[in-house]
């Protein structure tokens, strides 16, 4: 039997199982809940409420989170390695030091949502909410942000070598001293961006 608690302590759920490996989490009301250090690998959180849950150090390789409630969420140095979290609810999460190549965020809302140093080659975030996110020090090799709203992000110091940013909104963004090398600005709005100190040459 495995008890999820929240952090106070609280049992929220009890599982029938020896590992959560796979488990179905879909449609539960998880708020707060605790799953920091857990093998979580393939779970499904699918429409779950998980605000203000702890993910840190978690192994979420190949989980799916589509249309959850992660507001506020920590997933500090997690894994989430094609994880899926489409149309989620991520405002003021946090996915510092997190690996998380593969994983799909497209339509998800980011606003001043916290990849302070995240590894995020190949990720997908097509049309998401991004205002004001912290994407500084991340490694965002080959993202695809088609029609993301980046409105006043920062960029500072990414590596943003090869992303594609068609017809995003940079307005105000901060993109100094980033690596956007072949990256693609076709129909992106960069009015008052900021691009001091850039590598823009292949």
């Amino acid at each position: 039997m495995i008890e999820i608690k929240n952090n106070k302590g609280n049992v929220l759920l009890k599982i029938d199982a020896k590992t959560l490996r796979g488990a179905d989490f879909s449609s539960k009301n998880l708020k707060g809940a605790v799953f920091k250090g857990m093998d979580l690998v393939e779970s499904n959180f699918n429409n779950a409420n998980l605000h203000g849950a702890n993910f840190s150090e978690a192994d979420l390789e190949n989980a799916t989170m589509q249309s959850a409630n992660l507001d506020k969420a920590n997933f500090k140095k997690a894994n989430l390695v094609s994880a899926k979290l489409q149309n989620s609810d991520l405002i003021k999460a946090t996915f510092n030091e997190a690996y998380m190549k593969y994983v799909m965020l497209d339509g998800a809302d980011l606003t001043t949502t916290d990849f302070i140093g995240a590894y995020m080659h190949t990720v997908s975030m097509k049309n998401c909410h991004a205002k004001h996110a912290n994407f500084s020090n991340a490694n965002l090799k080959n993202a695809n942000f088609t029609s993301a709203d980046l409105e006043g992000a920062s960029l500072r110091i990414a590596i943003l070598r090869n992303v594609n940013f068609k017809k995003a909104i940079l307005l105000n963004a901060d993109l100094s001293y980033s690596d956007l090398r072949g990256a693609d600005f076709v129909d992106a709005n960069l009015t008052d961006a900021d691009i001091e100190g850039t590598l823009l040459e292949k």
